[in-house]
């Protein structure tokens, strides 16, 4: 399990979308699969709500000491050290 593997199978079913050039392609038609030198992605607008998702934010580099705190207090919330701000 490798994260271009992840990113593959949720563009795959159209979980995500991938921006290019002035819009965001999800699976399907003749589209080519994510590119190594595309770095934005976008949720499905019908997963958006659910996943409480409805507004664009910055994600940092994964650093692993800052997420073990995070998860094993199950606190994900930005004021949690490390939680990405927008």
């Amino acid at each position: 399990m490798t994260l271009s593997g992840v990113i593959d199978v949720l563009y795959g079913v159209s979980f995500l979308g991938v921006r290019r050039g002035n819009g965001v392609v999800f699976a399907g038609a003749d589209d080519p699969p994510v590119q190594p030198h595309e770095t934005e992605f976008h949720i499905h607008a019908c997963f958006r709500a659910a996943l409480g998702a409805t507004s664009p934010f910055d994600l940092r580099p994964y650093e692993p000491l800052l997420a073990e705190a995070r998860i094993a207090s199950g606190n994900f919330s930005p004021e949690t050290p490390g939680f990405a701000q927008p």
